[in-house]
Order: C-alpha cells, then sequence, then structure tokens
C-alpha cells in the first residue's frame, strides 16, 4: 500500500478511476476541482494534472488511441483527453449529468450513462436510465454479444433505478410528472 499526494484542494471528492495498462497510469477524477490526475504506477508519482474537465466523474482509457473519455456533469458534455499532447481536444455535449463510463473493444465504442446500467441475471438485461426520458434495455445473447430491446418512456430526469431480481420488476423514482416536480 502507498499514499500518493496530489495537488488540488484539499477535502474535494474524488470519484472514478481507472487504469492506462499501456502507459502504467492510473487515471484519478477529482470531481470538485474538475481535474483529472494521471499517475504512474510504477513510481507511485503523479505525472500530469489536467484542468478543464469541470464536475469530472466517469473516465475510460481507450487503449491504442492513448485517449481518456471523461463524464463532466459540471458542463453536461464529455471530455476527450489525448494522452499524448496531455490537453482535452473535444468537448461534446451529452444528455443530463453524464456519469459513468465503460470502453467495448469489441465495438471500439465508449458508453456513458449518467449512473450504474443495473443487470438482472434471470432474464439477462441490462437496464440504463438516462434522465432523457426513457430507459434503455439491452438483451445479453451471450457473453460477447449484446442488442438493444427498447427504450422504454419515462419521465425526464429518472436516472437512477432498483431492480427486484425474483420478480424481474425495475423501479426508477420520477422526479418529474410531465415537466411539474412530483414532490414539492
Amino acid at each position: 500500500m502507498a499514499t500518493i499526494d496530489l495537488l488540488g484542494p484539499k477535502g474535494e471528492r474524488f470519484d472514478y478511476l481507472t487504469m492506462d495498462e499501456e502507459d502504467h497510469c492510473l487515471l484519478s477524477a477529482h470531481l470538485g476541482p474538475g481535474i483529472l490526475y494521471v499517475i504512474d504506477v510504477q513510481t507511485n508519482k503523479l505525472v500530469q494534472a489536467i484542468p478543464g474537465v469541470p464536475g469530472i466523474t466517469g473516465v475510460e482509457y481507450v487503449p491504442g488511441l492513448r485517449k481518456v473519455y471523461t463524464s463532466d456533469w459540471g458542463e453536461e458534455k464529455i471530455g476527450i483527453v489525448d494522452l499524448q499532447t496531455i490537453k482535452v481536444v473535444k468537448r461534446p455535449a451529452r444528455a443530463a449529468k453524464p456519469n459513468g463510463s465503460t470502453y467495448a473493444a469489441p465495438f471500439h465504442k465508449v458508453y456513458v450513462v449518467n449512473t450504474l446500467a443495473k443487470f438482472d441475471p434471470g432474464l439477462r438485461r441490462i437496464y440504463a436510465a438516462c434522465s432523457s426520458g426513457f430507459t434503455s434495455v439491452f438483451q445479453q445473447d451471450d457473453a460477447d454479444h449484446y442488442r438493444k430491446l427498447e427504450d422504454f418512456a419515462v419521465q425526464k430526469m429518472v436516472h437512477s433505478l432498483a431492480m427486484d431480481t425474483a420478480t424481474h420488476r425495475v423501479y426508477a423514482p420520477e422526479q418529474q410528472e410531465n415537466g411539474p416536480p412530483v414532490v414539492a
């Protein structure tokens, strides 16, 4: 075990971590100040602190491209960081409050959600609430194959789910009902 001192304000929340196994670096999201840290895991030293990723929560490394995709809910954008230049090179807008992300290597795609995608092992289905007014439903055909079944309409701002694996029921809290808040 080791302690690695990082720059930035004390007491500000850290969020997701991921590995860049090609360069042996740990990538760490510092949510409060909006900084992505690149840490050499062989020396436990900070390589670079990359600002400009406001409200960074999710962080995902794409092997071969030397790029990091960040979920920056502070501006509701995705940050694309080039590790060769150590700069944010693109900031495409996305749905409300992007959070976690994952890289699907067989498809060469980064998937971003605004909370956890839930998995029902009995039905082999994944449910992702996206705050957009839809919950996406995917079917796992086998360990390497998934297909989208539908985008199920829900109220906007639904961004979390609970699932009962015994009944296969999915529960989602609605913060709005046709625009106005459900709870005042």
